[in-house]
């Protein structure tokens, strides 16, 4: 880390010195040009924007060392197209940098798109939402090293991967496990790994979870069902696309089913969500 940071050290003052240069009439600093030092600095010495950043606010804390900074975002976007989250749980994606609307959470280990630095921010792209994640919880990667992992998956994806995972548990009224599970005990067990609690009941998961229109229903949603005639929440199961949902039958267990078969299609009460959009 010593060495690192006494090369940061000498990259800036190499280039405070051509600003001084420059000061006394000689040609301005070429971007281009000290981008491609900077870059090639960082696949030699495996330099981190971490050990340099520190180098660029303490050392180069002047207005005159914007091109230094300029160039040294170039080179890393020259160089990495992705972050990988690094923290104890999630981090959230902003849609400013002020904070104050969070678009998106990602887990620990997951990857994005790495668009811009801006600062201590990366302006981020996560399946369909950019935004900026605070640099201090991920750190800069390689998107081709993740691609058709589960580092790169949606939240939505993962669930109803894991919900999957359920598929032949037999029926449990009652239960919440792979020993035995009813229709909300499942549920309420698969978003729980996600951080989301769920109540043990499939009418009062339909009123705590944020009612949706078929046309919004997307993988990840719950979907409800009434087997009174009454209108009562009887059922509910995990939207997984394609007018499939995943869910505990009292008959055969964890399956999958058809949300237009007769039987479902005719008690469809409607959808609602727990995941963020």
């Amino acid at each position: 880390m010593f060495t690192r940071k006494l090369l940061c050290l000498l990259l800036a003052l190499v280039l405070v010195a051509g600003l001084v240069t420059t000061a006394h009439a000689a040609p301005p600093v070429d971007l281009d040009d000290a981008s491609a030092a900077l870059l090639g600095a960082l696949r030699n010495k495996d330099i981190t924007l971490d050990d340099s950043r520190l180098t660029l606010a303490e050392v180069l804390g002047q207005a005159t060392d914007e091109i230094a900074k300029r160039a040294y975002v170039a080179a890393l976007l020259e160089e990495y197209d992705a972050i990988e989250i690094e923290c104890e749980d999630r981090v959230n994606v902003w849609q400013d940098t002020d904070k104050e609307t969070s678009l998106l959470t990602l887990r620990s280990g997951k990857v994005a798109h790495l668009e811009d630095i801006q600062d201590d921010w990366y302006l981020v792209t996560f399946g369909d939402v950019t935004g900026y994640v605070d640099s201090q919880y991920a750190h800069l990667a390689h998107y081709a090293d993740y691609e058709d992992t589960s580092a790169v998956t949606t939240e939505r994806e993962d669930l109803v991967a894991l919900a999957q995972e359920w598929l032949g548990t037999r029926y449990r009224y009652g239960g919440s496990s792979k020993s035995g599970t009813d229709c909300s005990g499942f549920t309420m067990a698969v978003f729980k790994e996600f951080g989301y609690n769920l109540y043990h009941g499939a009418a009062d998961q339909y009123r705590s979870a944020t009612p949706i229109t078929t046309e919004e229903r997307d993988m990840g949603d719950l979907v409800f069902f009434s087997f009174y005639g009454d209108g009562r929440i009887a059922h509910v199961g995990i939207y997984i696309g394609n007018g499939l949902f995943i869910h505990a039958s009292t008959s055969r267990g964890v399956i999958i089913s058809s949300v237009y078969e007769s039987y479902y299609a005719k008690n469809y009460i409607g959808a609602a969500r727990v995941l963020p959009e």
